[in-house]
């Protein structure tokens, strides 16, 4: 037996959407948000230069700086990058919390900010939502005197519901100025809803927001672990400090620069995901499948007025090949997220639901 202590961290590790069916190649996996028609073929074109595989990245991602700074108009020094947002979030984390520090979230939220919360020691209190979307009144109501953080993601990952542009100004204004706010936005590209507006746009210039964005959904970055924040650059100059040396790797770099110029490719991704999404919805109405309303590249669907349970629609997609992410992770009960596909693989769950159905 081991002398050696360390700390026991209670938590339920995070689990990826499912990629494999027992025996079954050709898989469509639509449990994971990634990007539906792939990668850009310029980005591709950058993929396959020769990278000097000896040296180091660079350690400041300067060049994916600039580029950033350049679309969003926003500051070179109030930018940090990170392996995916994920890292970004750690970073936060590592560098706001200590042991009794209360972290806030909203009760369906993306599985990391509850991890990493509880990684460096902090409680993590849950705000309840109402109808599957985030309420500003249920955070409000559980804000004390230990709070540090509200992490929320805009829209939200899984429901898809997001909050109105004036709702996050409120949410800002009623919190305590010492409170830090994150905002992910991680499916803002996808955005066509005229009372959004992005967390970058609305607190670019405020001392205790950070946001968060990703190279992992539009940009199709989602295996090259790419992200970034954005914040007051007293705290990211604090953040670039503690965070690992070289923690994006020079092809990460690369092609999240040459991604970001590619507006035909994104524009070509809005439309197809907007299409998609409208055409989904119709169709799942028909079979009383209800979901939110178009907001990101996935949907929520609902399966408490349907005449199958979501659990049997799973196991069903599951024997063609087809994978959509269950919701026990999250708690919601009856329910399936489903990522907007290519063509091809949207096809095919509309054969197999038509199938399933008849």
């Amino acid at each position: 037996m081991s002398l050696l202590k360390f700390k026991k961290i209670k938590i339920e590790t995070y689990k990826p959407g499912k990629s494999k069916v027992f025996r079954l190649k050709n898989i469509i996996k639509l449990s994971a948000n990634e990007s539906a028609l792939g990668v850009s073929n310029k980005v591709q074109k950058e993929i396959n230069k020769k990278i000097k595989l000896f040296a180091y990245p660079d350690s400041k991602s300067k060049d994916l700086r600039k580029s950033i700074s350049k679309k969003f108009k926003c500051k070179f020094d109030n930018i940090i990058c990170g392996a995916g947002s994920d890292e970004i979030i750690q970073i936060i984390c590592t560098l706001f919390l200590k042991p009794k520090d209360e972290v806030i979230v909203p009760q369906y939220s993306f599985l990391m900010y509850r991890i990493y919360s509880k990684i460096a020691g902090a409680k993590v209190v849950f705000s309840k939502e109402k109808n599957f979307k985030i309420s500003i009144d249920e955070i409000l109501k559980k804000v004390s005197k230990k709070t540090k953080i509200v992490f929320l993601a805009n829209p939200n990952n899984p429901t898809g519901t997001y909050l109105k542009k004036k709702e996050l100004i409120i949410l800002r204004k009623k919190l305590r100025s010492n409170i830090l706010l994150v905002v992910d936005d991680a499916y803002v590209e996808y955005m066509r809803n005229k009372d959004y507006e992005s967390g970058l746009k609305l607190f670019k210039n405020k001392s205790n927001v950070i946001i968060l964005r990703t190279f992992s959904k539009i940009y199709g970055l989602a295996s090259l672990r790419i992200g970034w924040g954005y914040g007051p650059k007293n705290i990211i100059d604090a953040m670039n400090k503690i965070k690992p040396p070289f923690n994006v790797n020079a092809v990460a770099q690369s092609a999240a620069v040459v991604a970001l110029n590619d507006k035909k490719f994104i524009s070509k991704s809005i439309k197809h995901n907007l299409f998609w999404a409208k055409k989904f919805k119709k169709i799942f109405e028909n079979y009383s499948i209800k979901s939110n309303e178009v907001s990101a590249n996935f949907l929520l669907l609902n399966f408490d007025n349907c005449k199958f349970s979501a659990s049997y629609i799973k196991k069903k997609l599951e024997n063609n090949g087809i994978i959509l992410r269950g919701m026990k992770s999250y708690n919601i009960k009856n329910a399936l997220r489903l990522t907007i596909g290519n063509s091809n693989a949207n096809n095919k769950v509309v054969n197999n639901f038509k199938k399933i159905f008849r």
